[in-house]
């Protein structure tokens, strides 16, 4: 009898957490620490819930200049994860975890302004509130996340688009220029606008390879030009 109430019982907290989950838009503050998530007492910046990405979960400061994005991490590699046996996408995700941050090392070390990243050292906890209204005053000494200008997605598109063309191809021929070259080169959602210059907003897919500037212009712009 007890072991079926138990199973009674797991089977509702279970339930219980979906619907958490469903009515945050799949965020749990578990799933931006790959340890157990560092809970404190003084509250930091606030930071509210703007929406995910593929990989990272979007806050946003109260003065709208600002978002601050975390890693998502897949369920088996967090610390809540119920390893009963190995996931088949395990070494995928670790690879991708492990590009994605060659990644942000990229575009940090070497291409911080176009990318719109901030550095803030004096912020080293936050409170975010999530979809629903819940506070979290975390550390972010143990997640996986960084700070960028909150930039204007660039369609519909609001100013002159030759500015915006010439802005965009600028930013391409300084980032080839450096050998790097953008592995999702999707202009619609991975870039934006910020004071009339345009940004790479999604940092999670740069490499140092080989690189035709040529065809990143083209492949980038085509969109904008056609628009």
């Amino acid at each position: 009898m007890r072991i079926f109430l138990l199973l009674v019982f797991s089977f509702f907290l279970y339930k219980l957490n979906g619907k958490f989950l469903d009515d945050n838009d799949q965020f749990c503050v578990g799933h931006i620490f790959p340890a157990f998530p560092q809970v404190v007492k003084d509250e930091g910046p606030r930071f509210y819930y703007l929406g995910k990405g593929h990989q990272s979960f979007v806050f946003e400061s109260e003065d709208k200049t600002q978002v601050l994005k975390f890693y998502r991490y897949p369920s088996h590699l967090r610390a809540f994860s119920l390893k009963f046996r190995k996931h088949p996408k395990e070494l995928y995700n670790i690879q991708k975890l492990k590009d994605s941050l060659e990644s942000y090392e990229l575009a940090f070390s070497e291409l911080r302004e176009d990318c719109g990243l901030l550095d803030c050292p004096s912020i080293k906890t936050v409170t975010l509130i999530d979809k629903s209204g819940n506070k979290y005053a975390i550390s972010l000494e143990l997640t996986t996340y960084f700070i960028q200008k909150k930039a204007e997605k660039i369609f519909p598109l609001k100013g002159n688009r030759n500015e915006v063309l010439s802005s965009l191809i600028d930013l391409i021929r300084r980032r080839t220029e450096k050998g790097i070259v953008d592995l999702d080169p999707v202009l619609r959602k991975n870039y934006g606008i910020v004071d009339g210059k345009v940004i790479l907003i999604d940092i999670g897919r740069l490499k140092k390879q080989p690189v035709d500037v040529n065809e990143q212009i083209k492949k980038i712009t085509e969109s904008l030009t056609n628009s």
